[in-house]
């Protein structure tokens, strides 16, 4: 049967015959359904759009060598209208299907693709279905909320949207629809597991679909009060959400894996893409001080203090409660936390002073650096021993790792989400100045010496004693030097005090 499918593959009605077969159906077998789905998804993703023309620079064995490769084989318009007619409606269908998990995580990709690559102009009608679906029941819901996230993702790239326009009208009319629905789903109280995955699945979408549309630029209707705060309190709702540790799966990799630590983490994404990109006059690029420099204002004057207030809650519960925090999300917290930092260095020295210059930088954005600085100086303590120390400390697994496999343990270590970061964190609080400074070390200090060897008993220091030494001749140019180094130190320092 294999061999007959390449055949097959230029004839019309061929993918709209491979949609039914993927459609649930009690008499249908879930092996043949997986595998009709694979061959779906493969053959959009390889042939939904024509490939590039070789460059006329590119040898003749290039030229045939990618030939050769390319498994593109052209699909009729008449297929490639049915499946943009169906694909949104199978999904759903799948979504309300208990046994199509996996069928539908096919699906989905196949969906990816076709957006990707036709809207919004080969597929205009697009974003009218999917507000159909958003008002739809709870799976045609999901198809909805998967169709916007791959609606926003397409226009990721500016070539996709080149006056602005479109993106703008998805944040003015599709972006309302998702929040209510984000809203009602955050509101829900979950009884069991498994109406605890679908609450994070839903979840999910409805906060993936808004990150990708803060990705690369803040519309003016993002920037509204009637479209931020209503947003930013739902993800700050969901960062401070506490969910059951009973209905969460045993494993840790499996709650790693489950929808609601997902949900947390583009929870945390967009709310430090908003400060990071967006709301921090500091840092603003001199290109966007016009576009986005009113909003960063009025964010870090009123909005960012929230974000860190809630943060902070977040560890104080994870440190107090022991309450479950995904790992990707507390790479996030601290990203933030750093962020914070960064910023208090910059405006902390010059607030020193007052000068019309910053009076006139500190007025407009309602920027008050020492109640910023208040706002985190107490939970330092606990940043620095319960948080970050342990981030930085190995575990029993990541030792057995680095005996078992240390090139896996040192792509883990450090790349993405690794070590280093907690580390520039205790930098970065470090360089605040002297009195936050005074206050890391002396925590760290704590921290650190119970888990030091203990010292040599006094038959060990004895022993040392009877060790041999270097010669003399060496010892007394070390010390020469020594005292060479002292001296010029010594005068250093003198000059600087003048």
């Amino acid at each position: 049967m294999r061999p007959a499918v390449p055949q097959l593959e230029p004839v019309e009605g061929l993918l709209p015959t491979l949609l039914q077969l993927v459609s649930p159906s009690p008499s249908s077998s879930p092996v043949v359904r997986l595998a009709t789905a694979i061959y779906l998804k493969n053959r959009i993703k390889s042939s939904w759009r024509q490939p590039l023309e070789p460059s006329v620079y590119a040898s003749p064995a290039t030229v045939a060598a990618a030939q050769k490769a390319s498994t593109f084989v052209k699909i009729p318009p008449a297929d490639r209208q049915s499946v943009k007619s169906n694909l949104i409606p199978l999904y759903a269908a799948l979504a309300a299907d208990p046994d199509g998990a996996k069928v539908k995580e096919q699906v989905g990709e196949a969906l990816s693709r076709v957006i990707e690559c036709d809207f919004p102009e080969h597929w205009p009608s697009l974003v009218d279905e999917v507000k159909v679906m958003l008002a739809g029941d709870e799976g045609q819901v999901e198809a909805g909320l998967r169709a916007s996230i791959e609606v926003f993702n397409s226009l990721r790239y500016a070539a996709k949207d080149e006056n602005g326009t479109t993106l703008v009208q998805l944040a003015t009319y599709l972006l309302p629809l998702l929040l209510p629905i984000g809203q009602k789903i955050l509101a829900s109280t979950p009884t069991d597991a498994a109406s605890l995955t679908t609450q994070g699945t839903l979840l999910r979408l409805v906060l993936k679909a808004y990150k990708n549309s803060v990705l690369h630029t803040l519309t003016p209707a993002h920037q509204q009060p009637d479209s931020l705060i209503p947003w930013g309190t739902l993800l700050l709702g969901v960062v401070s959400h506490s969910i059951p540790i009973a209905l969460l799966p045993e494993d840790v990799d499996d709650r790693e894996r489950h929808p609601w630590a997902k949900s947390k983490k583009w929870a945390c994404f967009a709310l430090n893409r908003l400060f990071t990109r967006y709301g921090n006059p500091t840092q603003l690029p001199k290109n966007q001080v016009e576009q986005y420099g009113e909003f960063a204002n009025r964010f870090i004057g009123q909005f960012a203090p929230e974000i860190l207030k809630a943060y902070l809650g977040a560890v104080e519960r994870m440190v107090a409660q022991g309450e479950w925090f995904p790992k990707k999300a507390k790479f996030y917290l601290l990203c933030f936390f750093e962020e914070w930092c960064v910023l208090l260095r910059s405006l902390l020295p010059v607030a020193l002073v007052s000068t019309p210059q910053l009076t006139r930088l500190l007025r407009p954005c309602s920027i008050n650096p020492k109640a910023m600085f208040t706002l985190l100086k107490p939970h330092v303590s606990t940043l620095v021993e319960h948080f970050i120390f342990p981030l930085v400390c190995l575990s029993e697994e990541e030792l057995e790792l680095f005996t078992d496999d240390p090139t896996e343990f040192a792509r883990q270590s450090f790349g993405g989400a690794s070590r280093s970061l907690p580390s520039s964190r205790l930098v970065a609080l470090e360089a605040r100045g002297r009195p936050l400074t005074q206050l890391v070390l002396q925590t760290s200090s704590s921290t650190c010496t119970p888990r030091l060897p203990a010292r040599p008993s006094a038959s060990c220091r004895h022993s040392s004693r009877l060790a041999p030494r270097r010669p003399s001749s060496l010892s007394s140019s070390s010390s020469s030097r020594s005292s060479t180094s002292a001296s010029r130190l010594s005068s250093s320092c003198c000059r600087r005090a003048r």
